[in-house]
């Protein structure tokens, strides 16, 4: 495992973009635009350590809503807002070639501002450097409808997509598994208020499945039907899917039982085809889920964070296997490799450290560690990024 260390840069949050170089977005809470903030867009090369900043004379926004379906590309694709003198705002999509700098103005659209992140929500997936998909989403109390528009920046062609699968239930989030394939979430999740009640009558179904991205574009591009899709995994009227994860080749998701203390974690092996059920009765609350993770093919949950000592069980046993402190917290794993961040009482200060250990030595045996707070981590294959910050002085800590 490959672990390389950022110290001291601003970010809110980061991906790769592909094994050399990170996206940073920074928030900026001093500027609004609408109902969300100002964002700041940095790439980092992380072999040479060099920042370059995107566009900073523009309103940057939403880019959390930017979804890729390539895990290596040499591009970014962002937003940025308007006012208009009609009283609406105007969107633009732009792509910013990573190497050169060059940027290219893509698609704009028109939104009431007063609707963006409150009744209208809008996603863009780029599905490579000349397809980008755009959902918009309008809420109306219980309900959401969607449009879908596919974008070829080439041909500047916009048109219509309408194939009910999208359209029925929209698509909650996309993730890259291999060059050319994706698995797609649709349909948002029903989490209940309450740690677990019963799901109402009628709310939409979920789906999940695997997508080559270039039959997608072109089923997209000729608005046919749903055959684009390999579905893996649809809901039920009893049941909800949660969360969706993606380690190496494994597609890791839960179906989610909201009338019982239970979900099924599944792990779908993608090249052989295996399809791995494993129960996790020990649910305490809504926050015990979206913490699975798998280490050496078996699948492990942490649990039980909000109150004493975290506990990581075993789904193939179902026994605890390690416990990690009060208000410490595993935020990734890579490989074999668990990050830890961590705060220790020493002569009455509280200290943080970020460390890194084996799984089979956690708490142990430290492969790495410093004293600093732990911002942020991202894992690609067997390389991860720490982000830490240790410019605080000793009473800060």
């Amino acid at each position: 495992m490959d672990i390389k260390v950022l110290k001291n840069f601003d970010i809110s949050r980061a991906e790769f973009i592909n094994k050399s170089l990170v996206l940073c977005v920074i928030d900026d809470p001093e500027k609004e635009l609408g109902n969300f903030n100002r964002q700041k867009l940095s790439v980092i090369n992380i072999e040479t350590n060099e920042k370059t900043d995107i566009s900073p004379d523009l309103d940057i926004c939403l880019s959390e809503n930017v979804i890729y379906a390539s895990l290596n590309r040499d591009y970014v694709v962002f937003s940025s807002i308007d006012d208009d003198e009609s009283g609406y705002v105007t969107i633009t999509w732009y792509l910013y070639k990573c190497y050169g700098g060059k940027i290219s103005q893509l698609h704009s659209i028109k939104a009431e501002p007063d609707s963006l992140e409150k009744t209208v929500f809008i996603k863009v997936f780029v599905l490579d450097e000349l397809h980008m998909l755009v959902q918009t989403e309008k809420v109306t109390g219980s309900d959401s409808s969607f449009w879908f528009k596919i974008y070829n920046s080439e041909s500047c062609v916009i048109s219509d997509v309408t194939i009910p699968r999208l359209t029925d239930t929209g698509i909650q989030n996309m993730i890259p598994i291999s060059d050319g394939n994706c698995v797609i979430k649709f349909g948002r999740s029903f989490i209940p208020d309450k740690p677990f009640g019963y799901k109402p009558p009628g709310f939409n179904r979920e789906f999940i499945g695997m997508v080559p991205v270039n039959k997608f574009i072109s089923e997209l591009s000729i608005d046919m039907d749903n055959r684009f899709v390999e579905l893996l995994e649809e809901s039920t009227d009893l049941t909800t899917l949660p969360y969706m994860k993606a380690i190496g080749s494994l597609i890791i998701y839960a179906i989610y039982y909201p009338s019982e203390e239970k979900e099924d974690i599944i792990l779908y092996d993608t090249e052989s085809g295996k399809k791995t059920v494993r129960i996790n009765s020990r649910l305490n609350s809504i926050n015990d889920l979206w913490h699975t993770f798998v280490i050496g093919d078996k699948p492990y949950l942490i649990s039980g964070r909000d109150g004493g000592s975290a506990k990581i069980t075993d789904l193939n046993t179902q026994k605890v296997v390690a416990k990690i402190n009060a208000g410490d917290d595993i935020p990734a794993v890579c490989g074999n490799y668990v990050v830890l961040a961590a705060k220790r009482k020493k002569l009455l200060k509280e200290i943080e450290y970020v460390e890194v250990y084996e799984f089979s030595k956690l708490m142990k045996e430290a492969a790495f560690s410093v004293k600093a707070s732990f911002e942020y981590c991202i894992v690609s294959g067997d390389t991860m990024i720490l982000f830490i910050n240790d410019n605080k002085t000793e009473d800060e800590r």
